[in-house]
């Protein structure tokens, strides 16, 4: 059947139609999406709430909200169904709002947990904390920490801050979703007890349950959805009415955590095909933002297996596409700051770091390079400072292999999603059985087999050459006691090796194992390996370090990666903190790439115990709140 006519409104009766050339492609390419998401019929209705198995399944809307307040709908846009888990984002913003982020981060933490949204709490590693507030675990405990600071009037509380998002409407609660979520809500209370019992949970656990439950079964349509989204989008203006809902600090906290684990356990292959921080309800509701852009919104009760709607996934996606919103690309040239400013800031930030460290018997090296997609190269410290890249080398051979083979290829042997576990843990997807995506030792193995066959020095020369040719320069060379030492200490590596060819993920243990060892030994500079992160930045364009070296299409897909996974489980944090796509290595070194924008590198020996240098993790994120350059961000 056709698709029906959008609807081209302003969602005010004074603000007047969406006209010209810009709304008329946005109507379009609505239409587009619609059709394609008309097309799909996978899907089934929810079954852990009867309530909602009770709608018509095939019900499907999208709006799309700029930040200017214009709505344009299609499909079954005026249709009011409950918000479930995307009142999540709203909650998480409220309590930020209400308590800050250090009181909030006591209770709830911003990794994702590679787990179904309604699993069974596994704490966060060192703490009894849920890992997110994305998950049920986490939301409870929002709800019960909102119930002890308003008691009762947190309900009304939560409404109004709603209404206020949507434009001064106060929305109404579904009554007989809430009482279903109340009569078979066995699940949550369990999780709710087991929070209790670790600690975690404000007050008793009926209050914190009512509150969560209320806030789920909030009803709006999806014109309401995009302006909620298109707040976002705004930092945190309401676009119709002009009014703050929200701090601009919260909204990037906020949108921080819908990029990494708003999608749940499908967070990572949204990141790399969206782009976009989303949230999503199993009433069959997404909301996307594009931030400084649009707010988008689609619904259809048809959820696949991680509770996600079918066809307003790919109605999103689409619009993505079409719209060219994807977060990650490196569409967007901005002009660098002054090279004179750009500079300053640099040294500024290296002054600061050394002074921290001047009690330290003997300092560590301590270097900061910056590279823009322009070409510009600004740098400080022992930039010219030979290190192993070790794990920062992830993402490279990542692009590689993509560039190779193809993501669908590639993909048969690693999957996209964010584990919740240890850089070296030996663990795969249960659900696909490959490791869960490229940037951990697990995965990064599983690249290596993928390498052109032939001897080890042959696959070595093509290794060190392609790497090279990132940053601009002759192959990199091999450090033969980093070898030595991975080779005589890699009994860890040695088992991920087998264990994966055990799952049938590679076949040659040696050959693949060999590899990635050299590969861990190759050495950089900061500067060689802020030229690598821009040539990602830029997408391989004319003026980087390594113009051809990969597409705009594979650039994106490893940023996206860099993004959600990169820091392993300290990625969450990273995006929280510092907002930039990064991988780290365990000598010190820590890579990052801003769409459109530059290349960043930083070495200082001495990691955590997630193999993150500390000092430089804190380099990034005064590079990035100097220099403006957090991610998501238009």
């Amino acid at each position: 059947m056709p698709p029906p006519p959008a609807d081209e409104n302003s969602g005010s009766d004074s603000a007047g139609a969406v006209r010209g050339s810009r709304a008329a492609r946005v109507l379009a390419a609505l239409e587009e999406a619609y059709a394609e998401g008309l097309s799909l019929s996978e899907g089934n209705l929810p079954t852990s709430i009867p309530e909602l198995g009770l709608v018509e399944p095939d019900r499907f809307g999208i709006a799309i909200c700029d930040v200017a307040g214009n709505v344009q709908t299609i499909g079954d846009t005026d249709t009011h169904f409950t918000i479930q888990s995307i009142s999540k984002a709203l909650l998480y913003a409220r309590a930020l709002e209400r308590f800050s982020s250090e009181q909030i981060d006591l209770s709830v933490g911003v990794e994702p947990s590679g787990k179904l949204f309604d699993s069974m709490i596994r704490p966060e590693h060192g703490t009894q904390r849920p890992q997110n507030a994305m998950v049920n675990a986490g939301a409870i405990v929002i709800a019960s920490l909102l119930h002890q600071s308003l008691g009762d009037g947190q309900h009304s509380d939560f409404l109004d801050f709603v209404g206020t998002c949507i434009g001064d409407r106060t929305p109404s609660i579904d009554s007989a979703v809430f009482q279903s979520e109340m009569t078979h809500g066995s699940k949550n209370r369990a999780i709710a007890f087991q929070m209790r019992h670790n600690g975690m949970l404000f007050g008793e656990v009926e209050p914190a349950l009512e509150h969560y439950f209320r806030a789920c079964s909030v009803a709006l349509d999806c014109r309401e959805l995009a302006q909620i989204a298109a707040t976002l989008a705004t930092g945190g203006v309401q676009p119709l009415t002009g009014k703050r809902v929200l701090p601009s600090t919260v909204v990037t906290q906020v949108l921080a955590v819908m990029s990494t684990c708003g999608m749940y356990e499908a967070s990572g292959a949204w990141a790399v095909e969206v782009g976009l921080p989303a949230k999503s309800g199993i009433a069959g509701g997404i909301i996307a933002v594009a931030p400084g852009r649009f707010g988008l919104a689609a619904f259809c009760p048809r959820l696949d297996q991680s509770g996600n709607s079918v066809r307003g996934q790919r109605a999103i996606s689409r619009l993505a596409r079409t719209l060219d919103l994807h977060g990650f690309a490196p569409r967007t040239r901005r002009a660098p700051q002054r090279a004179v400013q750009l500079q300053t800031v640099i040294d500024e930030i290296y002054e600061q770091l050394l002074e921290r460290r001047s009690d330290d018997a003997e300092p560590a090296p301590l270097s900061i390079a910056v590279h823009t997609v322009q070409g510009e190269e600004h740098v400080v410290g022992e930039t010219e400072l030979a290190f192993p890249i070790q794990a920062a080398a992830n993402p490279f051979a990542y692009a590689i292999a993509l560039g190779a083979h193809g993501a669908e290829k590639v993909h048969t042997k690693v999957g996209v999603e964010p584990s919740g576990n240890p850089f070296s843990a030996v663990y795969v997807d249960p659900r696909s059985g490959l490791p869960y995506n490229a940037l951990g030792n697990t995965g990064a193995i599983a690249i290596a087999s993928l390498f052109p066959a032939g001897t080890p020095s042959h696959r070595l020369e093509v290794l060190s050459e392609r790497l090279g040719a990132f940053a601009g320069v002759s192959p990199l060379e091999i450090d033969q006691a980093t070898l030595s030492d991975e080779r005589e200490n890699g009994d860890h590596n040695r088992s991920i090796a087998h264990f994966l060819r055990s799952h049938g993920v590679i076949d040659d243990v040696d050959a693949a194992l060999g590899l990635y060892f050299q590969q861990c030994s190759l050495m950089v500079t900061t500067r060689t390996l802020a030229r690598m992160g821009a040539t990602l930045a830029a997408g391989g364009d004319q003026n980087c370090p390594g113009p051809g070296v990969i597409d705009a299409q594979d650039a994106r897909r490893v940023l996206a990666q860099m993004y959600v996974c990169g820091m392993h489980d300290h990625s969450g944090r990273f995006a929280f903190d510092v907002g930039i796509p990064a991988k780290s290595g365990i000598s010190g070194g820590i890579v990052g790439a801003v769409p459109g924008r530059v290349g960043i590198a930083v070495h200082a020996p001495g990691v955590d115990a997630m193999g993150c240098s500390v000092v430089g993790a804190e380099a990034f994120r005064l590079i990035a709140t100097r220099l403006g350059l957090r991610q998501p961000q238009e």
